[in-house]
C-alpha cells in the first residue's frame, strides 16, 4: 500500500477504536446509574402506588434488556 492508504487505514482503525471505547465507557456509566437508581427505587418503593410500582418494574426490565443487548453487541 501507499503511504496515503496506510495513513487512511490507520486513521480508520483509530476512529473505530475510539468509538468502541466511548461506547464501552457510556455503557459503564449507564449501568452505574441504573444501579444507583435501583437502590433509590428499592429504598422508596413502599411510598409508591401500585400503578407506579408496576410502571417502574416495566422500565427496570427494559433497561436490563438494553444493558444485556449492549454488552452482547459491544463487549
Amino acid at each position: 500500500m501507499s503511504k496515503t492508504q496506510d495513513k487512511k487505514s490507520a486513521r480508520i482503525a483509530e476512529s473505530k477504536a475510539f468509538v468502541k471505547e466511548r461506547r464501552i465507557r457510556n455503557l459503564e456509566i449507564f449501568e452505574s446509574n441504573f444501579e444507583v437508581g435501583m437502590k433509590v427505587y428499592e429504598d422508596n418503593k413502599d411510598k409508591l402506588s401500585p400503578e407506579e410500582v408496576a410502571h417502574m418494574e416495566e422500565e427496570i426490565e427494559r433497561n436490563k434488556t438494553l444493558i444485556e443487548e449492549y454488552k452482547a453487541k459491544w463487549l
